[in-house]
């Protein structure tokens, strides 16, 4: 089994310090100096993520899929942050395959049909 792919999470804040300001500055003046708990809420309310999430990417790094999650709610691509993102070669694990498999499987149930096409 390979050990997971980590990326700092350095990018991120660096990002956010310059696109996402606070409005007070209280919590961007902590993050630039370090961080802080409040600078971890800051960065949570722009990353739509626990605060504890945003602890634990900046001891261990964030991992290969949720490096995507995280520049997706930023509206960027994961290579913007992190160039060697896309050289990395990652195993899909098969139940996010299964699960993505399943979603489609559901929204189809749920698509409605008409006349012309059950025929």
């Amino acid at each position: 089994m390979t050990r997971p792919v980590r990326f700092p999470f350095d990018p991120v804040e660096q990002y956010i310090r310059i696109r996402h300001p606070d409005p007070n500055g209280n919590r961007q003046a902590q993050a630039e100096t370090g961080g802080g708990i409040n600078a971890a809420v800051w960065l949570a309310d722009v990353l739509q993520v626990d605060r504890r999430k945003i602890l634990g990417w900046r001891v261990h790094g964030a991992l290969y899929f949720d490096c995507d999650t995280i520049a997706t709610t930023l509206g960027l691509h994961a290579a913007a942050l992190w160039p060697e993102w896309a050289a990395v070669d990652v195993e899909v694990p098969v139940w996010r395959l299964l699960r993505e498999e399943a979603l489609a499987e559901s929204v189809a149930l749920r698509t409605p049909v008409d006349a012309h096409t059950a025929a």
